[in-house]
């Protein structure tokens, strides 16, 4: 489907059960949109009437075309006989006519050129199919079989027709008062004109109706397809949600477990919505539905995380409270740096006010002298 090939399961037409479920076979990913799971199931029921009832009925494209040729050849002979019979007998009997006769196997020998025809376009369509399988081209084979079907019907009431006047025929032997041996013999050759070769296949189209069989098939497919996706919606849903839960009843049970610790942290609320929570989802569980399943996948993530957070919390509240550390003690190395810094800035302070006091005083006695 879409040119990509897909493993499928599937339950037989013939099985009370109806499950389809496809596989991509690039990337190995469950189809769940079920609009395209459910085209790709018309497509395998279809293949599926096909297997497991034209062909194994015996009404195959290939083997209904063996016998109409075969049959083709032995209606021109039986052509050429009559032609031949016709002109022989009435010219001794007058009286007789094989028009009728003459007519019905012209009519016959033209519906066995058109079902010859449609068979042959069925095998090519079937040819086709089996070269590049696809979802759409089973459905393309299901519709030439139809035809295909039908015109078997015309040329087989046409066969009908065509014994019909061998039995008219052979009426009018008597009718007419043909005497023994001519009407014993012309008889004869009339019955001998029944046997065209297709016996078989005309016995097992009148007892199995090959038209009705395939018509109730196809009247059957949309429910089958649609009862198929939905077995599979559920069985889906019934997988994924179970999964989930599972992943979510340990967590839950730890919280069970602990239950006495977390009501002495002063967690009373918090452990009553987890509680609560859980046994609106384990009522989801046990009703299995595809309801009850919608609500447990898009539940059961809130609650992991609802759990998660209560643990978290629990946990800093029971945790020990850290012991301050004393403050490091100081590096003398930075005390001594600084006061020999101090001390040199005093010296040199000082030294320049003795300097300048003793510049003044040498001024001042300059001066006075």
């Amino acid at each position: 489907m879409d040119d990509s090939p897909h493993f499928v399961f599937y339950y037989p037409l013939s099985s009370a059960r109806r499950m389809v479920a496809a596989v991509d076979q690039e990337d190995g990913q469950l189809m769940r949109d079920e609009t395209r799971l459910g085209r790709l199931a018309t497509g395998l029921y279809n293949e599926l009437v096909l297997r497991d009832y034209v062909k194994a009925k015996g009404f195959s494209a290939d083997t209904l075309l063996t016998a109409i040729e075969s049959s083709q050849g032995i209606l021109e002979d039986q052509y050429a006989k009559v032609q031949v019979f016709q002109t022989q007998t009435t010219e001794k009997y007058p009286q007789l006519t094989f028009q009728e006769l003459e007519s019905r196997l012209d009519i016959l020998r033209s519906k066995a050129d058109l079902l010859k025809l449609q068979l042959s376009n069925t095998i090519s369509e079937e040819q086709f199919h089996q070269s590049a399988p696809s979802v759409e081209g089973a459905g393309i084979v299901i519709q030439q079989y139809n035809a295909s079907f039908t015109t078997l019907f015309d040329y087989l009431s046409a066969y009908d027709d065509y014994n019909k006047a061998i039995t008219n025929a052979e009426r009018q032997l008597y009718e007419k008062s043909i005497p023994d041996p001519d009407n014993k013999n012309i008889n004869t050759n009339l019955e001998n004109l029944r046997n065209i070769g297709i016996s078989s296949v005309y016995a097992k189209a009148k007892s199995t109706d090959p038209r009705k069989g395939l018509s109730a098939l196809i009247a059957q497919r949309d429910q089958w397809v649609t009862d198929s996706v939905s077995s599979f919606a559920f069985q889906d849903l019934n997988c994924r949600a179970n999964a989930v839960y599972a992943e979510a009843l340990p967590g839950y049970r730890s919280i069970i477990q602990s239950e006495a610790l977390i009501r002495s942290a002063g967690m009373e609320r918090e452990l009553k919505n987890v509680k609560t929570d859980w046994a609106q989802i384990e009522d989801a569980h046990d009703k299995r539905t595809a309801e009850s399943y919608e609500y447990i996948l898009d539940n059961v993530p809130k609650f992991k995380q609802q759990v998660a957070e209560l643990k978290e919390r629990y946990a800093r509240l029971i945790a020990p409270t850290p012991t301050p550390k004393p403050p490091a003690e100081s590096d003398p190395t930075t005390w001594i740096i600084l006061i020999i810094v101090l001390a040199l800035g005093a010296y040199g302070f000082y030294m320049y006010r003795k300097k300048q006091q003793e510049e003044n005083e040498g001024d001042s006695d300059a001066g006075h002298h």
